[in-house]
């Protein structure tokens, strides 16, 4: 009698509580989202793309992308824009453990900013320094972005 009501005691429990072990063997949806915003200033074309990937509802990465292309007028002063950029970002993500930076020239006028940030090893506090904050969800990242001017796709 006694093994019955330990069972049934037992079965109770579950169904009260539910179990809430995740299938390993079925993974997480997985999304993106693109979205681009023109950051021009001054006759210097400036288009800046984000690129975040989510696994399940939570960011798993976002790349960023500037692309800056100098107006003929500007195109010998290339290596002075270079250094400009590469200075002012290393300056706010050069010594971020999980924030890669690269700054490149392309030809005579154009100039690529990379940031990768590697948000799913971040700390809070890494978030926040970097100025990543705010929600990790699609919706509202999506929604976020485009109240901030960004077009998402």
């Amino acid at each position: 009698m006694k093994k019955y009501f330990v069972l049934l005691l037992f079965i109770a429990l579950l169904l009260i509580t539910g179990c809430t072990i995740e299938n390993p063997i079925v993974p997480k949806e997985t999304k993106t989202l693109a979205c681009t915003k023109d950051i021009s200033t001054q006759g210097v074309s400036m288009i800046q793309t984000a690129n975040m990937k989510f696994i399940g509802d939570k960011v798993d990465s976002l790349d960023t992308d500037i692309i800056v292309t100098l107006p003929d007028k500007y195109k010998t002063k290339i290596d002075t824009f270079y250094k400009s950029f590469k200075n002012e970002y290393e300056e706010k993500y050069g010594n971020k453990e999980h924030v890669k930076l690269e700054v490149n020239k392309q030809g005579d006028d154009k100039i690529i900013v990379t940031i990768t940030f590697d948000t799913k090893n971040m700390t809070a506090e890494e978030k926040k320094a970097t100025g990543f904050v705010g929600s990790e969800e699609y919706e509202a990242s999506k929604a976020g972005l485009e109240k901030s001017g960004y077009v998402c796709k």
